[in-house]
């Protein structure tokens, strides 16, 4: 973790559980944005939308 020191990280991994570590939910939440973004421009990640896609009705039911 660039933005930790390593006395944090070693108490991270022997206070939490492995659920908080795998969600990431350690890391800030401009980080973690900035991380996803990256991800997604080098097609690592699918792109995630803020907005529904056009064409598609937001009350749709779907077949089941």
């Amino acid at each position: 973790m660039k933005w930790s020191s390593l006395e944090t990280t070693l108490k991270l991994f022997k206070e939490k559980d492995f659920k908080y570590l795998k969600m990431g939910d350690y890391i800030p939440a401009p980080v973690k944005a900035e991380m996803r973004a990256k991800a997604e421009q080098q097609g690592l990640i699918p792109k995630t939308y803020s907005q529904p896609l056009e064409g598609i009705a937001k009350n749709a039911e779907y077949l089941k």
